[in-house]
């Protein structure tokens, strides 16, 4: 069966998960802050999934510790930003 890395040609350490019908989340739980730089490499993934599923609607799954340039950075490209703890 095809991950949904190959699908969307994406490295392994990319994690995405389906949240819900045709709505993947770009999940990123580290134990620093999201800062604009990230958001700058999460545009880019959102990109490559764009280009293979353009009606695909993607958001990031992050922890509450983000800069408010990587809200609005990732908001101006169309992406929401979902901010919660990881399910243990």
């Amino acid at each position: 069966m095809e991950s949904l890395n190959d699908r969307y040609g994406l490295p392994k350490k990319v994690q995405l998960e389906f949240v819900g019908p045709d709505h993947l989340a770009v999940v990123r739980f580290v134990a620093r802050r999201l800062l604009e730089k990230d958001a700058a490499g999460i545009v880019e993934i959102v990109d490559a999934i764009h280009m293979k599923d353009p009606s695909m609607k993607v958001s990031v799954l992050c922890s509450d510790n983000v800069c408010s340039k990587f809200v609005a950075k990732l908001s101006s490209a169309g992406v929401d930003v979902l901010c919660g703890e990881p399910e243990k």
